[in-house]
């Protein structure tokens, strides 16, 4: 690949430490784009990468290579040591990654014009060179700045992973599933690997049980962990996982046991009440009229006053075990009840 630097070609210097070297200044990155390209391409594939490279927050400075400086710099790309090999062009400059940006008007297969993208970064924490290739067939403005853009931000994240700052650890409880990060199988559980920073998917898989689908975010410079406990397929929906405990059912209101131990208390006091004015059968003198009627109150009044007691009781335990698996219960039986407790094992 021949760079010549000249007016028709786009030289521009862009930091894209966004993704790759995030703790740098900027401008440490230098970008180069040329090829046989009609200008107007090259300069939206520029402009393209500068509109990238400010969205994940770098700058975009101007600088400028000479014809000589250019063509040493593209060659470099292909050797064992591409860093030391351009580092007598760009010494001083403070850089720390090159990009070469290639456009190249070709043919199809099928004979319809296409322009070839090629991109390749010469790292220094790497100390080679990383490339990749897109081909733009019937490159209309849209399709070119989609091709650009898929590229470019594939090179940023290849560049991150490789720089290893940004790590994932994924744990499964049993160990041992089968891990599809971002789509693409990498093994099984447990395993850390290096990605770049942004949010994931993660799908675990392990025979017996259900397949689970997570997301992890990534951050550069650290370890993100997420660990997951795999359900078996028995299970029933709903289950607790990763630690998480189901929701709950709400408790019942604290209002209905103070109801029922208040209208305990009133039985109860209904049942003294009754037996105070019960009558018990009494055989009158000789001479004197026998009663016929009375009122005999100490059935109903006893009743009153145990089952006031079991029910007084029984909201009592109700409103102390409102929050726990232990539940009372009040049985009513012939002239009273039985209270006790019933537990959920």
């Amino acid at each position: 690949m021949t760079f010549v630097c000249s007016s028709r070609i786009a030289v521009v210097a862009v930091t894209l430490l966004g993704l790759a070297h995030a703790h740098a200044s900027a401008d440490k990155t230098a970008l180069l784009v040329s090829g046989t390209a009609t200008p107007h391409h090259r300069e939206l594939a520029a402009s393209t990468i500068e509109a990238i490279a400010r969205d994940v927050g770098a700058p975009v400075a101007k600088a400028s290579f000479s014809a000589k400086e250019a063509t040493t710099i593209a060659g470099c790309v292909t050797a064992l040591q591409a860093w030391n090999c351009v580092a007598s062009v760009i010494r001083g400059r403070g850089l720390e990654q090159v990009a070469i940006v290639s456009l190249v008007n070709d043919t199809s297969p099928d004979s319809s014009p296409m322009v070839v993208i090629t991109e390749q970064i010469i790292v220094m924490n790497l100390d080679t060179a990383i490339s990749a290739q897109r081909f733009c067939v019937r490159c209309t403005d849209d399709v070119l700045v989609n091709v650009t853009s898929e590229l470019t931000r594939t090179m940023f994240q290849d560049i991150a992973v490789r720089s290893g700052r940004t790590v994932v650890t994924i744990n499964s409880t049993p160990r041992g599933a089968r891990l599809v990060f971002d789509g693409n199988s990498i093994g099984a559980t447990d395993r850390s690997f290096s990605t770049f920073p942004g949010k994931h998917t993660v799908e675990l898989e392990l025979d017996g049980y259900r397949r689970e689908s997570r997301s992890v975010e990534a951050v550069l410079d650290k370890t993100s962990v997420l660990s997951v406990t795999m359900r078996p397929l028995n299970a029933p929906p709903g289950s607790s996982t990763d630690g998480h405990r189901d929701a709950q059912p709400s408790h019942a209101s604290p209002l209905a046991p103070k109801l029922a131990m208040g209208a305990g208390a009133l039985a109860v006091v209904a049942g003294v009440v009754v037996l105070a004015f019960g009558e018990k059968s009494v055989t009158a003198p000789k001479g004197t009229e026998q009663r016929r009627q009375y009122y005999d109150t100490t059935v109903p009044g006893i009743v009153l006053v145990v089952g006031g007691v079991a029910a007084g009781v029984g909201g009592y335990l109700w409103w102390r075990h409102t929050r726990s698996t232990v539940a009372p219960v009040v049985v009513p039986i012939p002239g009273g009840a039985t209270v006790g407790l019933t537990k959920v094992f």
